[in-house]
């Protein structure tokens, strides 16, 4: 097995990467029929939010005109729960302005919705209920935001006018983190044991520092220091392989980085690719679900390189030319991937075996994104004109079409089961909420 381990140290001489095979593509034409969908809310403005952990409740914000007119960045909008299985719209009992740049809400493990007040109160209760239990006390310093939380969502990291806490509900603990480390960019080991969070300098200097944290103890276990762009602004955290390694996407002085925990940071574009680093440079990255091989994918490879993208797999350290210049995203399951180019069309590609022919699809718009998976990874929906798209990776092709009339759509989060998904409709008239029943035949 070629890969990358422990043992790999950062000024070890690169070597010289496999000759890359070169896949060839499939082209498929979506299928013409579709289902007419009615909205459930109209607004003139409306932001789904979050479904609750058994998928019943879908949280979001309403607007008025006057609301958008007064103010476009930071209206405070109406939060309101609506219950999937009945249809029911409730207007939440505590109101809290929408978070653009915070997160006030959040969903405990057990249905329970942790509301953060515009005044640093800290609420638990029911979605739909009448009354709030105040838990503010539970906190050593005023609690501002949801910075973030472990998959299970029995663990949660707020931010604070102190820095980071690490709060877990039951038995109602809570752990400062670390007072050095800040910033955004998290992301959680798969174990939830680890976390890390990116702070970025300003200019002149654009220094990115990541710090990674053990969850039980809150300190601080590796910091990993390199050069971000210049206007990086907010961005996702790095992309965990196991409990052990991770994926700096992107960087500036040594091109995309593959991390293992106090040990080793390797450059991934010469130490797998043979490549040059170039400051476009990205990877992402996945495990394979039920493996312990990862596959890695780069893009944006140089001048006269934009024709292709590579992907490699860890199980044998094979490198794939991919006959698509950017690559998109791994499904949650590691299993499938994304590609795209510059005319109206997606890749969709099975990562394994080898070889494997990826579909290349027609689309309507020029911009689908965002694009958004089903949280097993089977499929992923995309916005289309007046409608939305439920694609599938196994297939290579449109499984269902949702026409929405004269709304155009952005794919908004899937239930935690799979079975629904929230889409956000925009026409000129104002906004609507859709859900929409992915598996209904």
């Amino acid at each position: 097995m070629i890969g990358l381990c422990a043992c790999v140290g950062t000024n070890t001489t690169s070597t010289a990467a496999p000759t890359p095979q070169t896949t060839s593509a499939k082209i498929i034409s979506p299928e013409p029929s579709s289902t007419l969908i009615s909205p459930l809310v109209i607004a003139a403005r409306i932001f789904p939010q979050s479904w609750s952990p058994d998928s019943q409740f879908l949280a979001y914000w309403t607007f008025t005109a006057d609301e958008v007119n007064k103010d476009f960045t930071y209206p405070p909008g109406t939060l309101h729960f609506i219950n999937a299985r009945s249809g029911q719209s409730c207007q939440s009992a505590l109101q809290i302005g929408y978070g653009y740049f915070s997160k006030p809400l959040t969903w405990l493990h057990d249905g329970q919705v942790l509301i953060i007040t515009e005044d640093g109160q800290v609420k638990l209760g029911s979605p739909c209920g009448d009354t709030y239990d105040t838990i503010t006390n539970v906190f050593p310093a005023r609690i501002y935001s949801v910075a973030s939380n472990t998959s299970n969502r029995t663990v949660f990291l707020l931010d604070s006018d102190q820095g980071f806490f690490l709060y877990k509900p039951q038995p109602q603990s809570i752990r400062k983190v670390d007072a050095q480390v800040k910033g955004e960019g998290i992301s959680w080991s798969p174990s939830g044991e680890r976390f890390v969070v990116t702070s970025t300098d300003q200019p002149p200097k654009f220094i990115a520092q990541t710090f990674t944290v053990d969850q039980g103890t809150g300190k601080v276990l590796d910091v990993i220091m390199w050069n971000h762009d210049d206007g990086k602004g907010r961005f996702a955290g790095p992309i965990w392989l196991n409990d052990d390694q991770f994926v700096i996407q992107q960087t500036l002085d040594r091109g995309p980085l593959f991390v293992t925990v106090k040990k080793d940071v390797v450059a991934i574009a010469s130490r797998l690719f043979g490549l040059a680093s170039e400051p476009r440079t990205r990877a992402t990255a996945a495990s394979a679900q039920g493996t312990s091989d990862y596959h890695i994918a780069v893009s944006g490879l140089g001048p006269n390189k934009d024709t292709h993208s590579l992907l490699y797999h860890s199980e044998d350290g094979q490198v794939e030319k991919l006959p698509f210049p950017f690559v998109g995203d791994f499904s949650p399951n590691g299993l499938g991937l994304i590609g795209y180019d510059d005319t109206n069309h997606l890749w969709i590609r099975q990562v394994e075996p080898v070889g494997n022919e990826p579909h290349r699809i027609s689309i309507e718009k020029n911009n689908p994104f965002p694009i958004t998976w089903s949280p097993n990874g089977d499929f992923f929906a995309i916005s289309s004109n007046h409608g939305i798209q439920l694609l599938s990776v196994s297939k290579g092709g449109q499984e269902k079409f949702w026409d929405t009339g004269a709304y155009s759509i952005i794919p908004g989060p899937w239930a935690p089961n799979g079975e629904l998904l929230a889409a956000r409709g925009n026409s000129q008239t104002g906004e609507a909420l859709f859900i929409i029943p992915v598996n209904k035949r």
